[in-house]
């Protein structure tokens, strides 16, 4: 691995969701408390982050679509965002589940996208893992979670793997990639919680997946069968996600927050960049 280098200039209280835009050859991420959507153009180390999209409520998780535009998982639905700015709604849970909010999300390689959902005040109530479909259709993929978090698909997309953060687990699930069903899911790796709350993940060529430890200041790979391969500090404390991007896929991009802490340190809340030995599974954007 390279040195760490912080990106840009934007500093996000809960940055989270980084998503490799292979359309635009860019990075988007979300501060999710600020409802902000933002884009870092690989133009150099002190390159600005320019701001795409701004909600009037927290944005969990987003995707790039195939026609264009980014579908955004908000507090009380999803909506498409086109080129042009205009918004449509796609998902409505205001009267459904009033006191929760949509936190990460990854589609499939058909085109499907899968998010999370949590309760608004931390660790309330239990949370899903849901799945949209291209036609629309909205459907329970998982419940009976405690805090659904980082999703990400092997590279045969035989398996769906989610971090349920309050139960210190990562699920390893059976996946159709036809059906986009869910078989039975296997607790993978429980995690020590001394090392700091799993948060986000990725997954790369390898198979091996890629965690951050909010609250640990690192990132850790795990192999495929569970084992702790390797632990990355950083320059930040509370890590929140990390994805590959670039051309080749060979940068793991990392988010940050500085919600909570007294005092934060200036890196604290960057978005993050480090070269990786092992490039990432490719990405995949809604079928709309």
């Amino acid at each position: 691995m390279s040195a760490i280098r912080v990106m840009g200039v934007e500093r996000a209280e809960l940055g989270e969701c980084p998503v490799w835009d292979d359309a635009t050859g860019s990075l988007l991420w979300i501060d999710i408390t600020t409802g902000r959507i933002l884009r870092h153009h690989l133009g150099g180390e002190g390159t600005a982050d320019t701001e795409v999209a701004q909600f009037d409520q927290p944005v969990g998780a987003i995707a790039p679509c195939r026609g264009g535009g980014l579908l955004a998982a908000l507090a009380d639905g999803i909506a498409h965002r086109d080129p042009e700015g205009r918004i449509e709604r796609l998902v409505d849970t205001s009267r459904s589940a009033p006191r929760h909010r949509f936190n990460d999300g990854t589609c499939d390689s058909r085109g499907r996208f899968f998010t999370g959902s949590t309760a608004l005040e931390f660790g309330s109530e239990p949370g899903a893992l849901y799945r949209l479909d291209p036609d629309g259709t909205f459907t329970v993929a998982l419940d009976g979670l405690a805090f659904p978090n980082g999703i990400g698909f092997s590279p045969d997309e035989r398996t769906l793997y989610l971090i349920d953060s309050l139960a210190w687990t990562l699920l390893a699930i059976p996946f159709n990639p036809a059906s986009g069903g869910l078989g039975e899911p296997l607790r993978l790796i429980e995690f020590a919680e001394a090392d700091g709350l799993p948060d986000g993940l990725a997954v790369d060529a390898e198979g091996c997946i890629w965690v951050a430890r909010y609250g640990g200041g690192a990132i850790e790979r795990y192999r495929p069968d569970g084992a702790l391969a390797r632990r990355i500090r950083l320059l930040v404390r509370q890590p929140t996600s990390l994805t590959f991007g670039g051309s080749r896929l060979d940068r793991l991009w990392v988010t940050s927050a500085r919600q909570l802490l007294e005092r934060p340190d200036d890196a604290d809340g960057a978005l993050l960049t480090l070269a990786a030995e092992v490039p990432g599974a490719p990405a995949h954007a809604f079928a709309l």
